[in-house]
């Protein structure tokens, strides 16, 4: 990993429980692979940093058009605008003061040119999309969706792109998330539009796992072979 890309302003801001110093790295390669342009995230912190650094750097790779002999030309040809929305509520005194922090690290690092803040409760967004026509290639949700876990998957894959894919942050080792990832399983037996894996960290107790979920798109066949 690069000295400039994990430097101690980012360790910063991990918190003494460990929550997302390791899928935010994870976040950040995802962005990489799959370089979407319209991101959201819900929650703000440690994550955020990562996820506007992936698109920057996905931006430059774009724009120093580093093309390489498997490159796929017609991508190459398409404009590349990659933003993030970030969902915050900032009524809790922690969240407030971490969103502060966050901030101060975009200006610093010149990141923020690519973030809008959005400042609600997650739930009281949901509603507010629900009949807006706005889609997004890629969604990190990093709050606690309580008992409302098939509710909050329902609202935000609605507004998922064809190919996008969604992130749920703690979604195996507490019950009502278990419940969760299993009623979506069965649930993925009647339906074909969704694929998902999920992770795992048995070093911790909470805070430990994610599911990713990947609206299922008409991809392209290039070659015979791998």
């Amino acid at each position: 990993m690069k000295e400039e890309f994990v430097n101690i302003k980012f360790q910063s801001l991990l918190s003494n429980d460990f929550d997302t110093e390791n899928v935010s790295i994870f976040l950040y390669s995802l962005i990489k692979c799959c370089r979407p342009k319209q991101l959201l995230e819900v929650g703000c912190g440690y994550s955020t940093i990562f996820l506007t650094k992936a698109i920057e750097d996905t931006k430059k790779e774009i724009d120093t058009k580093q093309h390489y002999q498997i490159a796929n030309q017609e991508f190459w040809k398409k404009e590349y605008k990659p933003s993030l929305e970030i969902i915050e509520d900032g009524s809790d005194k922690l969240c407030g003061e971490n969103y502060k922090k966050v901030l101060n690290i975009l200006q610093e690092q010149n990141l923020d040119q690519y973030v809008k803040f959005n400042f609600c409760s997650a739930y009281d967004f949901m509603n507010q999309i629900q009949n807006k026509n706005i889609e997004y290639d890629f969604i990190w949700l990093d709050f606690g969706s309580g008992q409302k876990y098939m509710e909050v998957f329902d609202a935000f894959f609605n507004k998922l792109s064809s190919g996008g894919i969604l992130i749920i942050h703690s979604t195996l080792s507490n019950l009502l998330g278990r419940l969760f990832v299993t009623e979506l399983k069965l649930e993925q037996k009647n339906r074909n539009d969704f694929e998902l894996i999920s992770f795992f960290e048995p070093h911790k107790i909470v805070q430990n796992s994610f599911t990713v979920i990947r609206k299922v798109d008409n991809t392209p066949i290039y070659t015979v072979q791998a």
